[in-house]
């Protein structure tokens, strides 16, 4: 709900689908039907007026399931939000309160529940190696944040990360809605810059956000998650190394020296 300028989420996330128990869940049947197209880019498990909703994002549209029913029960349309593709994603705060990324355009649009525009930010693009800014997705392993007043964007950089000796590559800004400030909070460890790990799969970030508001990280290479605090004031760890791992070797370079 907007509240002036300010942003509030008085219908919480019923449960991440990061964070689903599978243990405790069943198969669910969601009949798709044939509007929507093939593109579908992103989903989200929330609850509206009580009741557990599965949304998808296509190319145009925002469409809203019963959880329970697998039926289709309505849609937003983002056509105000120019033509998604690729890295492009979607977060529902509330009713009126959705976050719609256009990886294209690079743009962050807030937009009600009739898919009209409230608000929107531009992604800033660093001018040197040393202001570099996240390469942002909004894809569910990388989903937008809201956390007290201000948005959290992520993304996985591409690309074999040991060429940047020296250079900290961030994964995570943050947005102040008000003030429109940027700032990046979170990076690649050190680790991805002194080895090579290859240029995709081991550089895919998965992040989430538990139920104390702390912001979980998971890289690929790493035997365990780093949890920041609600303001990223501070940092701990959660070891998740199976005792049956063995780890990850970094790949054997031919000529080249990093």
């Amino acid at each position: 709900t907007r509240q002036g300028d300010k942003i509030t989420n008085e219908s919480p996330v019923a449960q991440d689908s990061l964070l689903i128990d599978l243990s405790r869940q069943t198969e669910k049947v969601i009949d798709l039907g044939p509007t929507i197209s093939n593109q579908s880019y992103a989903t989200q498990i929330a609850t509206i007026e009580g009741k557990e909703k599965f949304l998808l994002l296509d190319e145009t549209h925002i469409y809203i399931f019963d959880w329970m029913q697998g039926n289709l029960q309505d849609s937003i349309p983002t056509a105000a939000c120019g033509t998604l593709m690729d890295y492009s994603g979607f977060t529902y705060i509330s009713q009126d309160s959705i976050f719609v990324f256009n990886d294209l355009q690079g743009i962050l649009y807030l937009i009600n529940r009739k898919g009209e525009i409230e608000s929107t930010w531009r992604i800033p693009h660093g001018t040197s190696p040393e202001d570099l800014t996240p390469s942002i997705n909004a894809l569910n392993r990388t989903r937008i944040r809201l956390c007290n007043g201000k948005a959290v964007l992520s993304g996985t950089t591409q690309g074999n990360l040991a060429q940047a000796k020296g250079i900290k590559i961030p994964v995570s800004e943050i947005l102040n809605l008000e003030t429109k400030e940027w700032k990046n909070v979170v990076f690649y460890p050190d680790l991805y810059t002194r080895h090579s790990w290859g240029s995709s799969y081991l550089n895919t970030v998965h992040t989430a956000q538990d139920g104390k508001g702390c912001h979980l990280y998971s890289f690929p290479i790493l035997d365990y998650v780093l949890r920041y605090s609600p303001d990223f004031s501070s940092c701990d760890t959660l070891p998740m190394k199976s005792r049956h791992d063995r780890g990850i070797s970094a790949c054997k370079l031919s000529n080249e020296d990093y």
